[in-house]
């Protein structure tokens, strides 16, 4: 199970596209989820399977903070809710 160290970890990685891969990483679950939300939805449950109890609420803090500054309406308990599914 990966912890917030290899999440953190991804900041060094570059990407060609973006500044590093972990601002790629959350760039294409944000996307996901405002162009297909249930769609978007399902693949940040699968995501967040990958990494532990800790880093799962960082993602999921993250995903709605970034939401919120970029001004999308959206519902961040059912992103929270993710956390409970499993």
């Amino acid at each position: 199970m990966k912890t917030l160290q290899d999440l953190e970890k991804m900041k060094e990685v570059s990407n060609k596209h973006f500044t590093n891969q972990y601002e790629y990483y959350f760039e294409c679950l944000k996307d996901r989820y405002r162009f297909n939300k249930q769609g978007g939805l399902d693949t940040i449950k699968s995501e967040l399977s990958k990494w532990d109890k800790e880093c799962q609420l960082f993602m999921i803090n993250k995903i709605v903070n970034d939401l919120t500054i970029s001004g999308l309406y959206f519902d961040q308990d059912e992103l929270f809710h993710l956390l409970d599914e499993k």
